[in-house]
Formats: structure tokens, sequence, C-alpha cells
């Protein structure tokens, strides 16, 4: 973890590439405001165009990390937060690697792809939150898969506060979705019980009720559900868009889904 670490900051942008996105500045705004106010805003607070307007924080608790940090030591305590948490991400998907039977060495390489495919994501923004925790719950599951433990049973409080760190907890609740699906048709393929898919579906329902542990109810995820279907952040934002694989890091991001498709192919197969 520390050489990662030690790799991203000493890389050719520095510390400084964590910045290249101006949302940082609004979430620090945002989490001094919640502290001092403390509430958790309903109300649009910064827009002059629709100022009062209804609007979902749905971030607030990084926000509220991100103020704090800030009035500890400044920008310096939010990039260190920031490589800290790229640093665990490639830990975790080479530790995943190696624990799933996986060669030391093509572990390490494969992960280092998968650092350089999504370094367009390393900013000192709230998703870095899931960037940690999707790999982490599905490392869980998996485990849990092989032999049954109570260890996967802390992803329900870890949704609770994954719904107010960032909204990736959605992809979780995916996740959970296709398992029990997965598990279902695996079972009436082998003719076997149904009742194979009771562990991941009390799961599912588990975590779905600990999402709603936020200030907006089942709103905030009606609120996602509006936000992922409108054309106009599909159009206007990068992260929404067909990548063009021009850039290093989408070029590895193309080795990666070639490699992913020939692999399923004889996963399939087998």
């Amino acid at each position: 973890m520390a050489l990662i670490l030690w790799l991203f900051v000493a890389g050719p942008s520095g510390w400084k590439a964590l910045f290249m996105d101006g949302d940082t500045g609004w979430h620090i705004r945002l989490g001094q405001s919640i502290l001092e106010q403390k509430a958790v805003p309903t109300h649009d607070l910064f827009s002059f165009s629709k100022a009062g307007a209804p609007w979902f924080a749905w971030e607030w608790l990084s926000d509220v990390l991100y103020g704090i940090l800030f009035r500890a030591a400044g920008l310096k305590a939010i990039a260190l937060w920031s490589a800290g948490l790229i640093a665990a991400y490639g830990t975790l998907l080479i530790s995943y690697a190696i624990w799933k039977g996986a060669n030391p060495l093509v572990a390490a390489a494969a992960a280092l792809l998968a650092i350089g495919a999504s370094s367009v994501h390393f900013l000192a923004r709230p998703h870095l939150a899931t960037v940690v925790l999707l790999p982490l719950s599905i490392w869980l599951i998996e485990a849990d898969r092989r032999r049954n433990t109570k260890l996967v049973w802390l992803l329900i409080p870890l949704t609770a506060v994954w719904v107010n760190l960032h909204g990736g907890f959605v992809m979780l609740l995916v996740c959970l979705i296709l398992l029990t699906l997965g598990t279902g048709i695996e079972a009436l393929l082998k003719h076997g019980s149904l009742r194979s898919c009771l562990r991941p579906a009390l799961l599912l329902l588990g975590c779905s009720a600990a999402s709603l542990a936020n200030p907006y109810g089942f709103a905030l995820h009606v609120h996602i559900l509006d936000y992922l279907r409108s054309d106009w952040i599909r159009n206007a934002v990068q992260e929404f868009q067909a990548p063009t694989f021009r850039g290093e890091g989408q070029f590895q991001l193309e080795i990666l889904l070639v490699v992913g498709l020939i692999t399923a192919g004889f996963l399939i197969k087998k």
C-alpha cells in the first residue's frame, strides 16, 4: 500500500492532480456549512438561478469529512486522505487477486492496469469512497460464497454508512440482485433447492433497508434513478460518456476489456 501511495504522489503531476476538478471546493464548503448549521441541507445553497430549490446533498457525510480535514490542515489533509484511499484501492485489487489464487506477478500486472484505467477518477471527491468500498464488498461476498461467514453481514451497516458517503452504494445493491438471481438460476440448472437463494436474498433485503438510513429516505433512490436517466447528464458529464480510447488510461481499459471478454469466453465454456 505504501508503495502504491508513493508511486501516485511522486508521479508526473503528484498530489496536485487530485484537485484538477473544481468540485472539491464546493464539497469543502458544503461540509463547513453542515458543521456550522448542524443540519443536512434540503435546498440549494449555491445556485443563484435556482436558489432555494429542492436539493439532495447525497454525499453529505463525505462533505463533513472534507470540512473537518480542511479545518485541520487545509488541502494537504484532503490530498493525503484521497491518496490514501487510492492506495487502499490498489492494495485491495492485488490482495483480492492473490486470495483468488492468481500468480502474484500476474495479479500485480493486472492491478496496475486497473489502476491506470481508473486513474481518470483519481480526484479529491467523494466517489473515492465507492472506489474502495465496492471491491471490498465484492471480496466479502466472494468469501461468503466459498464458506458462509458472519463477516458478510457487515455489508448491512457498511451500506448505512456508504449511502451517506456517495451514491455508488447502488452498485452494491445491483451486485446483490445479480447474485440472488444467479444463485437461483444455478439451483434450477443443477436441479437443486431454491433455498440457496435465501442467504443472498436476506443480505439484499438487509442492505436495501440500510440504504434508507439517509436524510432523504427512499426519495434519494428516486433522485438517483432520475439523475442516471437524465439525457442532459449523460450528454454533459464526461463520466457517463463512452470512452474514446485515446488516452493512456483508456488504452489500459481497452486491454482489460479485451482480456476480460476472452476470459469470460473460457469461463462460459467451462
